[in-house]
This record gives structure tokens, sequence and C-alpha cells, in this order.
């Protein structure tokens, strides 16, 4: 995409070598969904900054195999500067490639705002996870072929902020372990995760890509060592086991049913959507609630909690 200022794509403050490998990691795993999944009809969702380079990548792939492909790219920028800047050359990018082009001045939604059609978001925060950007994929509703790519700083400060599972006094990897364990309400298969530095001496991040699709999950994962590049500094949280939960259910479901029953409750999850989403009953649920309740009484509630993030 051309622009006043010179080819929309990596950019400024944006282009440095292990962001461009870290965007490069998201291009590919958008090719292998894009290629196992063969959506007609589907979401691209990213905060684009001052690099497009991604996006860009979507577009030019769009409609290349089925020529009825009806891409949806919704763009958030919250910067008016930054939106001013590019919306006009975003908009007229968008009308020439025939596709819906949505380049918004607004906070990015939830991923359940897209949960009509399949979607691949790169919620690339690259922030704290407070409440608000975590609440983004904790525990929403998502289409059933659907990847959710999220960035975070790991160094964090203001602990106040952040979200009630992201848990500083835990020690260790606490917003990689948050991802890989609570994320994964909705979207069970942790495809990487990457903690990694934009700098030598930059802030630490970590980026972690997860999916609803066993699918996508069993053909991406064959080859472990694909990403060997990425300076990871030996970080790397092991994926999380993805085990069988009998004979005639579903495998790959992954065994913590209960944990994440006592996070819905304590983040106050309508309880029809809990019992919905854990097939429990009525009475069940309101065992659980008692549970919280006497620790809560108690003055145990903290302890409880640290215990089941574990």
């Amino acid at each position: 995409m051309g622009t006043p200022y010179g080819e929309i794509g990596v950019v400024n403050a944006m282009n440095n070598d292990m962001k461009n490998k870290m965007r490069q990691k998201v291009k590919t795993l958008f090719n292998y969904w894009h290629n196992i999944t063969l959506p007609s009809n589907y979401n691209v969702v990213s905060l684009p900054g001052e690099s497009f380079d991604f996006e860009t990548h979507v577009a030019d792939r769009a409609g290349k195999k089925n020529q009825n492909e009806n891409l949806l790219l919704w763009m958030y920028e919250n910067d008016s500067k930054l939106h001013n800047k590019f919306k006009k050359t975003v908009e007229k990018h968008g009308k020439d490639s025939g596709h819906t082009f949505l380049y918004l001045r607004e906070n990015v939604p939830p991923i359940s705002s897209f949960k009509v059609l399949p979607t691949f978001a790169w919620y690339d925060f690259c922030g704290n996870p407070t409440k608000q950007r975590f609440n983004c994929l904790y525990n929403k509703d998502v289409n059933k072929n659907t990847v959710a790519v999220v960035t975070y700083n790991t160094r964090t400060r203001l602990h106040k902020h952040l979200h009630p599972m992201v848990m500083p006094h835990l020690g260790g990897n606490y917003v990689e372990k948050a991802n890989c364990e609570v994320l994964t309400n909705r979207l069970p298969y942790v495809l990487f995760s990457h903690n990694y530095k934009q700098k030598k001496h930059g802030i630490p991040m970590v980026m972690t890509a997860l999916t609803n699709s066993k699918q996508l999950a069993n053909v991406y994962n064959k080859n472990s060592k694909r990403f060997s590049s990425i300076e990871d500094n030996n970080l790397l949280l092991p994926k999380i086991s993805l085990k069988k939960t009998g004979k005639g259910k579903r495998a790959g479901k992954v065994i913590n049913n209960i944990k994440n029953i006592y996070m819905d409750i304590l983040l106050g999850s309508e309880d029809d959507k809990i019992m919905e989403q854990h097939k429990i009953t009525k009475n069940q649920l309101s065992g659980y609630k008692r549970t919280i309740t006497h620790k809560r009484k108690v003055n145990k509630l903290k302890e409880f909690v640290i215990g089941l993030s574990k």
C-alpha cells in the first residue's frame, strides 16, 4: 500500500529485527489457518499501529485460491494522529482490493464481536494485561475456526490494574502462564508462546497464539522446530498437555474444567453461561459458589485463587 509517507509496511519504530521475526511468525500462522480451514467469508482483526505489513500480507492472499472469498479486515487505532495519517490510503486500498477494509479510531472490541464468522485476530497490545485487554479474549464466545494471537508486556508495574487472573506474586512467567492456562477456556490449543525483546535491552514481551481448531493445531504443531530462529532465551513454557477425556468424548479437551468453573464465578460470569459452557447443573454450580463464599468468610479466598492457577 502506498502512502504520502512511503509504503505502508514496516516503518519507523516498528522496524527492528525481532519485531519483524515475530510479525513473520504471525503471517506464517495465518497462512496455515487460511490453507487448512479454507474460509470463504472471514474476519481478520488487528492493531496495526505504524506497520501494515501483516495487513498487506492478508489482503494479498485474499481471493487468490477462491475468487468468491470475502475478507473483512478490521483494523483498530485509538491514536488520532496515527489514524489520520493512514486513514485515506487504507480505505482506498480496501476499495481497490474488492474486499471490506475497516480502519476504526477506537479500542479493539472483544473477540466475541466477530463470532459470526471464522476469525483470525492479532491483539498486539504490547502493554500490560489489564482487565479490559485480558477480557477481550477470556471466556468469550468464538466461531469454531478461530485463532487469537495476543502480545503483552511481561515487565508489569502498577499491579492493581492487572486482570485478577494475572498474578505477579506467583513469580516466573506469570503473564505467559495466564495466557496459556486461563485463555484456554474457549481456545484450548496453544499453538506457540514466545518470550522475546524487541531490542537487546528492551522491554520483555510475550506472544501467545491459541485456537479452537483441533485440525489446525495438529497440522501446525507437527514440526516443533519450525521457528528455531526465534530467540526466546529458553523462556518458553511447555505447551499445555491435551488429553483425552474418555471413550466417546472429544479427544484433545484440556482437563481443567473445575478450575475454569471457579474462575468464571470469580469473574462474575452469568450462571446460565457457566452451566452451558461447563455442562453442570444448577445444584452443582451452587456447590462451587458455596466453596467460594466459605473461603471468603474465613479470609482464605486469596490463597484459594492462587492454588487454582498452579
